[in-house]
């Protein structure tokens, strides 16, 4: 046993002086940024990962993402929410203790009162930084951190809890600490030794520690017993002499014991691989295992989807997946039996915003379709689960594609991989078609990561990881004229880190770690390269809109013209201080993600410019004015940009000097209009007709050699609805694009 080291102290003073000020009073980035003059924020949909879970009687309380969410489980098969608290980051555990409930999120520790169950009020917080877990034992909260450290708060008057202590037990925030009188357990997986804190003073912490014999994971203390997962065993250890552990019995479960809980003569223990087992310590001597839960369900049967919290009322066990709460029955020890499962956020992938909708793959946690009909209250109405991580998505009309991915790609009976064709014509009742397994199935260590679709081609980026010959990457072309029966069609392999993939037509644009940006040729087969775009240099997304390529080049967002894709043109570029991972293009901005969102506005794309940014977004998807965007703290936010004051905005334009482009006249017109434009300068030209949402719908040049002179072109809509439509007469030098509108 020994006092706080120097060091410890050392850190203390620091974290008190100069880390810890930054968390108090802290607003959020969301906070901070919703009063942005160029977007506001409308709305947000917080759900998330489940990381916390406690249940007494007939509730349980659950973190969804930010959510606090009380669940009445009056009838367990069937669980109904019955009160929120939308909290400003992540809930990471959760506690109870008489009438109030610890809730801890990223930047502190929230009090609530609980007498009135469905209705839980804050009384107290104290602002602690990078909060992961809590104990509550007596008068005190003991808090960690992710970086390993151990906040003692004094909680006897929950108004006013106070921070009056710190230490430095280096836990691994994955592993959850116990407390039995006035010490503190607290298992690190850096090595294989428990650490027992003695905060009898918490000024003045004192630190020993024993090895238990293998690594610990899962610890929970009662009564003089010491309950640890230890590698593979349940091990219980007598804490009569709380700083010097003594080994009473084992029982070897053949699995990593992740979370546990002790009720009277049993122990209930979420497994890493073995789903949850009851053991019978009626006669500690001889601990026995009992019933087994192993779950079967697609949304908590995915690689790496391992249980968080688990704990027990009455007959019934409740456990915390990373995408849903899991409640047992266990009427007997020998036997658990599933009664629900209720699904929750994730983490967020891709967004993909079309019309009123936000579809959003949000990894293990399934693809949730978003109601945003109302911007300022989005919500939830249905999940599409796969069995494994969903991580990109595509809409188009009444079709869904989404991109499942395996994180153990070496692992091929993941047979959750590969493109699965959604029917959304009620994107209430969504409906899987079909599942399109590809080249995954046959290469080792190949995951599909990205893809794109174009025309009735998809192109899906598959990654490798790890010494795969004779490419670092595949691309694989996949048709999908027909939804229930999609086939591959070509593969094309060449050593290349692929990270992002657009396509326009049948040319596929690869956004690359080592090989630039690479323009492949999608119609041979194999597909063949034609060029690279900044070979040698990291680009790290890629996006498309007519005849321009957006993509991020290091440090900065360039706009290249590829009406000749053999070879693009710069048009122009602005440095945006870090490499993009997402990108996002309507009306005349480009929405780009890099661990911040940054607004560009490209009206002059020559020179286009940064309007504003917000911290912390991993991903977005843009239409109108609106755009939907995942914030790592507020879940997913709706927002508006206030720079477009109209839908009918005009797209990107140059001022061109090789050809003029009048207004189509008449003009609205129904069902036939004609074109003019002259050209000064012979050259390759096309002409093209766009939706509103920047979608072409018709070619009437198509890189055609045109002499100077006037040209007029008849355009026939009857096919089309009325609305809002662009035409774009470009050729390999510049553009420009006009407005017209059809009526019926």
């Amino acid at each position: 046993t020994s006092n706080v080291s120097p060091d410890n102290y050392y850190k203390s003073f620091y974290w008190k002086k100069y880390i810890e000020p930054q968390f108090k009073n802290q607003l959020s980035p969301f906070t901070a940024k919703n009063n942005d003059s160029i977007l506001t924020v409308l709305g947000r949909w917080a759900w998330g990962p489940c990381l916390g879970i406690a249940a007494r009687g007939n509730y349980a309380y659950i973190g969804n993402g930010n959510v606090l969410q009380v669940l009445d489980m009056s009838n367990p098969s069937t669980p109904v929410i019955k009160g929120e608290y939308l909290a400003e980051e992540q809930i990471q555990d959760i506690q109870l203790k008489d009438t109030l409930a610890f809730v801890c999120i990223l930047r502190g520790l929230l009090i609530f009162s609980i007498t009135d169950a469905e209705h839980p009020t804050v009384v107290g917080y104290v602002a602690l930084p990078g909060v992961a877990s809590v104990a509550v034992v007596d008068s005190f909260a003991y808090v960690t951190n992710g970086t390993g450290s151990l906040y003692i708060v004094y909680i006897a008057n929950p108004a006013q809890p106070l921070r009056v202590g710190i230490a430095f037990p280096g836990i691994h925030d994955d592993n959850i600490i116990t407390a039995s009188g006035r010490r503190v357990y607290a298992p690190n997986s850096s090595d294989p030794m428990i650490r027992i804190l003695n905060v009898t003073n918490p000024q003045n912490i004192l630190y020993s520690y024993f090895g238990p014999n293998g690594w610990p994971f899962g610890l929970y203390a009662s009564d003089s017993i010491l309950f640890a997962g230890i590698s593979l065993k349940l091990r219980l250890f007598s804490i009569a002499n709380p700083d010097t552990p003594s080994i009473i019995s084992e029982l070897n479960l053949g699995t990593i014991i992740h979370y546990l809980v002790r009720v009277d003569s049993l122990v209930y223990c979420a497994t890493r691989d073995s789903g949850i087992i009851i053991v019978d310590i009626s006669d500690i001597q001889l601990p026995k295992k009992r019933g087994v839960f192993k779950p079967t369900l697609p949304p908590i049967t995915a690689r790496y989807v391992f249980p968080k919290i688990i704990t027990v009322s009455g007959n019934n066990v409740y456990v915390a997946y990373r995408n849903g709460a899991l409640g047992l029955k266990a009427e007997t020890p020998d036997s658990l039996h599933l009664l629900s499962f209720f699904k929750t956020g994730g983490g967020t992938n891709k967004l993909f915003l079309k019309d009123s909708y936000v579809f959003a793959a949000q990894g293990a946690a399934g693809l949730w379709i978003l109601d945003i009909s109302n911007p300022e209250i989005p919500h939830q109405i249905s999940n599409v689960s796969i069995g494994g991580d969903i991580v990109d998505v595509i809409v188009e009309d009444s079709l869904m594609y989404v991109l499942g991915y395996s994180p153990s790609a070496y692992l091929k009976e993941d047979t959750t991989q590969g493109i699965w064709i959604v029917n959304i014509s009620n994107p209430a009742l969504p409906r899987i078609l079909s599942h399109h397994y590809g080249i995954s199935k046959y290469v080792s260590k190949a995951s599909p990561i990205k893809f794109a679709k174009s025309g009735k081609k998809i192109i899906v980026l598959h990654r490798q990881s790890g010494g795969y010959t004779p490419g670092d990457s595949l691309l694989e072309v996949v048709d999908v004229s027909n939804p229930l029966a999609p086939t591959s069609v070509s593969v094309f392999e060449k050593y290349f880190e692929g990270y992002s993939i657009a396509a326009n037509d049948s040319i596929i644009f690869v956004a690359t770690d080592d090989k630039g940006l690479m323009v492949i040729n999608g119609i041979t087969v194999p597909p063949q390269q034609i060029t690279s775009v900044f070979p040698y240099f990291f680009v790290r997304s890629v996006a498309i809109r007519d005849s321009f390529i957006f993509t991020s080049k290091q440090d900065s967002l360039y706009i290249l013209n590829i009406t000749n894709p053999y070879y693009p043109q710069r048009v122009g570029s602005v440095y945006t201080n870090a490499n993009g991972s997402d990108m996002s293009i309507s009306q005349n901005f480009v929405y780009r993600t890099d661990g911040h969102l940054r607004v560009i506005d490209i009206s002059n794309p020559v020179h286009p410019v940064v309007k504003t940014e917000i911290d912390e977004v991993s991903t977005v998807s843009a239409m109108n004015d609106l755009l939907a965007f995942n914030s790592y703290e507020q879940g997913i936010c709706i927002a508006r940009n206030n720079l477009i004051t109209s839908v009918a905005n005009e797209y990107i334009n140059t001022l061109a000097t090789d050809f003029h482009l009048e207004q189509n006249y008449p003009n609205p017109f129904n069902p036939i209009t004609t074109i003019r434009f002259t050209i000064y300068e012979p050259r390759i030209t096309t002409l093209k007709v766009f939706n509103i949402l920047g979608e072409k719908i018709a070619t009437l040049l198509n890189n055609e050699p045109m002499q100077t002179g006037k040209h007029e072109i008849q355009f026939d809509a009857s096919k089309l609805t009325g609305g809002v439509y662009f035409y774009r007469l470009s050729n390999t030098k510049e553009f420009i694009t006009k407005k017209m509108v059809v009526i019926k």
